[in-house]
Parts: structure tokens; sequence; C-alpha cells
């Protein structure tokens, strides 16, 4: 009886997280990026990064791709390194989710919009994040599409305001 008591309470408490702690566990994991534009040409400029992923930690660590040298003038870091440890935080004012990076990639640096979008053709969880300066989006890996399909058009509603004022942060 008390195993079942116990498995009840796990069960309400883990049920009972705000919308801002279903978009930070949401986003915790690895993501591999299906496209990424500089914000002004509208093109797609994977081509001008290391790697396509994105790993988001638990403690507000992250790990993301540097720029190759000549790519996209001289805004970003050209150093031999594919990636660096950078950090995150995600903020959620009057409904809109914010993603902020600190990373010495300046594609990415400071203050985005996140929204979560579901893929049906492809069963795939991604994430829209842009700002003035890029837009990317991105799949989750290791998403089990159909148990999770309740929760990723949960995420999609939470996320779904269009917020693209970015400066308020």
């Amino acid at each position: 009886m008390k195993k079942y008591i116990f498995i009840l309470f796990i069960s309400v408490f883990i049920s009972c997280n705000t919308d801002e702690e279903k978009v930070k566990l949401a986003i915790e994991g690895a993501w591999i990026i299906s496209y990424i534009d500089d914000g002004y040409n509208e093109v797609d400029i994977r081509g001008c990064l290391y790697s396509s992923s994105i790993v988001f930690y638990e403690n507000g660590k992250c790990n993301v791709p540097l720029l190759k040298n000549q790519c996209i003038g001289n805004r970003g870091s050209f150093s031999s390194i594919r990636s660096e440890d950078a950090m995150y935080e995600v903020h959620q004012i009057d409904g809109c989710y914010y993603l902020t990076f600190q990373t010495q990639n300046q594609l990415l640096n400071g203050v985005n919009n996140i929204m979560f979008k579901s893929d049906n053709e492809n069963k795939l969880l991604t994430i829209h994040v842009f700002s003035d300066n890029t837009y990317f989006v991105a799949s989750k890996l290791l998403v089990n599409y159909d148990s999770k399909y309740k929760q990723i058009i949960e995420l999609e509603s939470i996320t779904g305001k269009d917020c693209k004022n970015v400066s308020r942060l």
C-alpha cells in the first residue's frame, strides 16, 4: 500500500510542473540544427558551423558549435575548437519564452525567442530559436514522438505566442 501511495505522490508531483519548468525540461538534451540563417540574408548557413549539434545540460551549461573562418564576415569566434562550453538560461515574460546564450558564437549569443513545434511528417520535436541576429530550427534527439505526443502538443501551445520582441530582457 505504501508503494502505491508513493507512486501516486510522485505522479502528482511530476504533473504539477509549471509551464516554465516544462519548457526548461524539454530544452535539456541533444539537438541537431536543421536550418540556420544569420537573420539578414535568410540563407541556410549550416556549412559555416563546425558541427550542427547543441547539447543543453541541466546545470545551465550547453555545448554550442562555433563558426568557421571566412564565414559571415567577422561575427564569430574563429578558433580551432569545433564547439565550446557555454551557458544558457530560459526566461518567461508575459507568456513569451526566451533562451539566453552566453557564448563566443555571435550568431547565438544573447537573447533569443523560442517556440516548440511538432513536425508530424518526420515525427520530431523541433525548436525554433530567433533573434535579430539569427534564426535556427533544431530537432531533439532521442524523443519517442508517439509516446510524448501529448507533451509535444502542450509545449507547442505553451510557447506558441508571437513574441518577436526580444529587447525586453
